[in-house]
Formats: structure tokens, sequence, C-alpha cells
């Protein structure tokens, strides 16, 4: 089982965003649940729906342009993401996580080291005009340099924080090399959210952690690997001749394109969206009709708001944020003070309010992995 996930974590965006073939895992689960009449799985994820679609048939109800097929496709969605979600959460003391995250590291490194021999579009964007201070910037099976970013950072908190794996991450050389390679992937793909957010994530759950429980031990520890990390950065830097700098200083200043793309013009879209109906936004599916995508060309978006949080608040409005608050103030009250957990919601909430894909099936299975079951329980089946 563990091969299966880690070769779906690996390819499930490579016939792009709407086949996702985590959708389709979805979809066969249901199929299976129906057949052996196990309709638990289902009616509970109807029971997280439920305020999706009662904001729907607001919409419907109330907005006069609205695309009730695209509205269907764009709820249909969020149902798989809910029951990958319920499934997670329900059967992830299950899985051999350790072996989940080798696997699939070694699978990453299988295909970067392809990637080098073979310059094809299939693993990489060329002269990518959205970041022009890395024009070449590795993807591999995925479908842009940031969610593979994304999905590496994701699994470097695995390593680190799974089972406080950090704790002996010297005395595991292994899971140090994964580390290395991830990182290596990470600088390759130019993605800054994922490298930004992971070391951040790691410094403030580290520090967080120290200053709880100030062992000498546990202080060497972070030291160390405080240490480790500054010459690893700063041979990416060098190697990539200061990309990542002089994009971090084109932040600050202002005058960076993929992020202002992401961030700013991201929320005046979202704003122009929610100016009409801000308790219910434009629709779910709306934003993928010719007027929005049009009205959005304005704006200087190409399509779509590429921000996660920003592009479900456009399409759901303000009662879609109060779920989405609900949804992470529960997910807040599961953690029972596990570093894994915590470290997950930190980084998964930083990263969709900065960016990402709102029905990435990434997103929700890490939502699923924080309501699951506790570290004590995770350790009885590791």
């Amino acid at each position: 089982m563990e091969w299966l996930l880690s070769i779906l974590f690996v390819t499930h965006q490579f016939f792009g965003g709407n086949f996702d073939l985590f959708y389709i895992m979805a979809l066969l689960l249901i199929l299976k649940d129906i057949l052996f009449f196990r309709y638990r799985n289902i009616s509970t994820t109807f029971i997280f729906l439920l305020p999706i679609i009662f904001i729907f048939i607001l919409q419907i109800l109330m907005l006069h342009d609205l695309n009730v097929q695209k509205g269907i496709a764009s709820v249909g969605k969020i149902f798989l993401c809910l029951y990958l979600l319920n499934t997670v959460k329900n059967n992830f003391n299950r899985v051999n996580v350790t072996k989940l995250y080798k696997y699939a590291v070694l699978l990453l490194m299988l295909l970067f080291v392809t990637s080098l021999f073979v310059k094809t579009d299939v693993f990489w964007i060329f002269n990518d005009l959205t970041n022009k201070f890395l024009t070449t910037r590795l993807k591999l099976l995925y479908i842009e340099p940031s969610e593979l970013s994304f999905h590496a950072a994701v699994l470097a908190l695995f390593i680190l924080f799974y089972n406080n794996n950090w704790e002996k991450l010297f005395a595991s050389y292994e899971n140090l090399l994964y580390l290395i390679i991830l990182l290596v992937i990470m600088a390759y793909s130019g993605g800054l959210g994922g490298i930004v957010l992971v070391l951040f994530t790691v410094t403030f759950i580290l520090g967080r952690d120290n200053l709880k429980k100030s062992t000498a031990g546990r202080k060497i520890i972070y030291i160390y690997i405080i240490l480790c990390m500054i010459p690893i950065i700063f041979i990416f830097v060098n190697y990539f001749e200061g990309s990542i700098v002089l994009r971090l200083q084109a932040i600050m200043s202002g005058s960076d394109s993929s992020f202002n793309y992401r961030v700013f013009k991201g929320f005046n879209g979202m704003k122009a969206c929610l100016a009409s109906n801000p308790f219910l936004g434009i629709g779910f599916g709306n934003l993928n009709t010719d007027y929005y995508q049009y009205m959005l060309l304005s704006y200087g978006l190409v399509s779509k708001i590429a921000n996660s949080f920003m592009y479900a608040i456009a399409e759901g409005g303000l009662l879609l944020l109060f779920y989405l608050s609900c949804l992470f103030i529960y997910m807040w009250k599961h953690i029972n003070n596990d570093i894994f957990k915590y470290a997950l919601l930190i980084f998964i909430l930083l990263y969709q309010i900065g960016g990402g894909y709102f029905t990435n099936p990434i997103n929700w299975i890490i939502y699923g992995i924080i309501l699951s079951n506790s570290a004590e329980e995770r350790s009885e089946v590791s």
C-alpha cells in the first residue's frame, strides 16, 4: 500500500489539476463503499459538506449569473477532497508512514536524476516568465515548479517531525540524506514558498519546543540542526547565483512579479469578486466562466486567482471563510500537543494564505492527518 500511495503522491498531477489521480482514487473508494454497503464514510463526508451545500443553494437562489453546471462540478471536487480528508482521518494509523515518505523521496530522486539527463518540458519549465531570477525550473511530474517545492516541503516535515524524528536526525543519517535530497530538489524548483515556509516551520517548532522543554540535550540538537542548515542554504544560494536572495529582496521591495501575482493581484481580484455580494461571493465554479476570467484579466490575472484561500473566498464569500475558520479551529483542537500535527497545521495554513490551490487533494489529506489519531496511538502502529 505504501508503494502505491507514494507513486500517487509523486504522479497525481501528471494529467493536470482537474484530472488529479487522487480524485480518481476517491471515486474508486466511494464506489467500493457503495458496492459493499459501507455508507459510514460517505455519510460523514456529507456532514462535512452540508455547509458548502447550504452556501451553494443560497447562491442558486440569489445569484442570477451563477453557472449551476460549473458550480456542481466545483462542489463535487470539494466533496472528493472532504472524502479524502475523512478517509485519511480514519485510516492514517494503518499506514507505515516511514516507508511512505522513504519511497516517495526515492521516487523523486529517481525522477530528478533522470531529469538531469533528459531535458524535456515534462520535467522542466523553460523561460519561466513569472520568475525572472531563475527562468529554468524543475517541476518533474507536477503541474508547476511551486507544486514540486510544496510536495517536497511536506515530505521534509514528515522526515523531521513524524514520531519526533528530529530528535534523532543526526543518529539516523538515512533521514538526513533524504532531507538533503529534498532541499536540493526544492532549490532546483525555485519554489520559494516551500523553502521559506519549511525553514520557518522548523525554526518556530524547535524554538517553541526548546522554550517549553529547555533541556541541555534538546538545545544542543537544536543548535546542530540550525548549524547544519546554514551552510546548506548558503551552498544553494551560491550555486543559483544568489537567485533566492535576489528574489527575497524583490519581494521585500514589492517588485517580484510572482509574489505580486499570487498575493496582491489575487487580493484585488478577490475583492472585486466580493463587491456585489460579500457573503456569497460570485458562486462556486464561476471563476471558470468567460465573464469572470475577463474581469480578472483587467486586474492582471490570467484566468485564475493563484491563491488557495483567496480563490475559495472569491467563489464562496464570507460564509465560506467562516466555514474554513471553523475547520481550522477544529483541527487546532485536535493537535493535542503533537509536534508533527502542529508543524503540518502551521505549514499548510501559511502556504494556502500565500498561494497553492484550494482543491489540491494534498491540502485535504494533510487536514485528515491533523484530525487523525494522536502521537501515542501512531507510535503503537509504527
